[in-house]
């Protein structure tokens, strides 16, 4: 526990957010040096397709019967952010916060701490099992190449994935994983109008901010909370200067979904959107356009019998070292959706996370910044240990 407390403290004190090429790597180059190369993995660190974006970093140590481990490197913080609300490694009692300390610097040491208990309880067992670890560089901004990068080195006699989002307390010493995730489909809303001078010339403009406005509430009214689909705009933008009919508005789109069915009427729904917009200038001359793109995201990650299995199996262990879990299907997408149709994959073996992507701590409005607490660092690797011992084993 004291050397896992270093190495998350000194990961935490990196900043990797997304768009933090720099810290990104860095915080790569670290998990090489200091966690895995010691363990006897061979690294391999690949660019991102998207330039500003870090390189995405795969350990491998060869061997008969693969089990894969997920997890990523950046966080959602930026660094301006995190000097705003004071937001560090601090530690709280029982807690520790910090930003990415749950989601997933936490859940990277968990791994390998799992990973070194394993090796010292049975050495040979360890050193006769292919493992492999990819650790994605921009999970939490969807990455096109990574899925790909990720299935094209999961060898054919790989028997599970285990991914280390953090976990979620359920109360009575009882704890989370994850079976199954909600698909989530990113798109982004592009407006062209005409520009107009606001005062002498208003009649000639065409807004794209009063099209890109209309389109906003078409978009969330597909929302349906029976089928439990959701479509939320989260940033918008757009005009030049507030004496001009804006020329152009954007938008990023955010569907969620559970079943590869409806991931496509969403997203045919949305690209219909595309073509002559509703708004045009008083004098008949200009009319709006509006172009809908698809953006990196993740593919829904359905109930299926082979994730199932693995959780019960994760399910029986935990029993075994004391710690009931529970098997979950959550909302939030992870890496696991790219993997589960090749192999048994169950995610939310990290720490036991609170507060994910919150970086406020404000006890008058009760907001709490994210945080792990400490001692599940020590029961969620001995849990992992003891998963990935059945598995080498069976």
């Amino acid at each position: 526990m004291p050397t896992a407390l270093e190495h998350l403290r000194a990961l935490v004190a990196i900043n990797s957010f997304t768009g933090n090429r720099e810290g990104v790597v860095a915080c790569g180059r670290y998990c090489d040096e200091q966690l895995f190369a010691p363990l006897g993995f061979t690294a391999e660190h690949i660019p991102s397709e998207v330039a500003v974006r870090g390189d995405h970093a795969f350990f491998e140590r060869p061997g008969p019967n693969t089990v894969v481990l997920v997890g990523h490197l950046d966080t959602v913080y930026p660094r301006a952010q995190e000097i705003a609300d004071d937001f560090a490694w601090r530690e709280v009692g029982e807690r520790i916060v910090g930003p990415g300390v749950a989601d997933i610097k936490g859940g990277i040491v968990v791994l390998w701490m799992a990973l070194g208990i394993l090796r010292e309880r049975n050495r040979e067992l360890f050193d006769r099992t292919g493992w492999r670890v990819f650790l994605n560089a921009s999970e939490e901004g969807g990455c096109g190449d990574f899925p790909r990068l990720a299935r094209a080195r999961v060898p054919d006699d790989a028997r599970a994935c285990l991914v280390f989002e953090p976990g979620f307390d359920l109360g009575d010493g009882r704890s989370t994983i994850v079976r199954a995730r909600k698909g989530c489909g990113r798109f982004r809303m592009d407006v062209e109008g005409r520009e107009a001078h606001s005062g002498n010339d208003h009649a000639k403009g065409a807004s794209a901010i009063r099209e890109l406005a209309r389109r906003v509430e078409q978009i969330e009214s597909l929302t349906d909370y029976e089928r439990d689909v959701t479509l939320n705009v989260g940033t918008i933008e757009g005009g030049t200067a507030v004496n001009c009919v804006a020329p152009h508005a954007s938008c990023s789109i955010d569907l969620r979904v559970w079943t590869p069915e409806a991931m496509q009427r969403g997203r045919e729904r949305l690209l219909a959107m595309a073509g002559a917009g509703e708004v045009a200038s008083a004098d008949g001359a200009s009319r709006t356009a509006v172009h809908v793109s698809e953006l990196p995201g993740y593919p829904p990650w359905p109930e299926n019998d082979a994730s199932q299995t693995l959780a019960d199996l994760i399910i029986e262990t935990g029993t075994e070292v004391g710690q009931p879990i529970e098997s979950t299907a959550r909302r939030g997408g992870s890496d696991g959706a790219h993997l589960y149709d090749l192999l048994p994959t169950v995610d939310g073996l990290g720490p036991i996370g609170r507060n994910t992507h919150c970086s406020v701590d404000d006890a008058a409005t009760g907001r709490e910044a994210e945080s792990i607490d400490r001692d599940s660092l020590e029961t969620r690797a001995t849990l992992a240990a003891a998963v990935m011992e059945r598995l080498a084993r069976s």
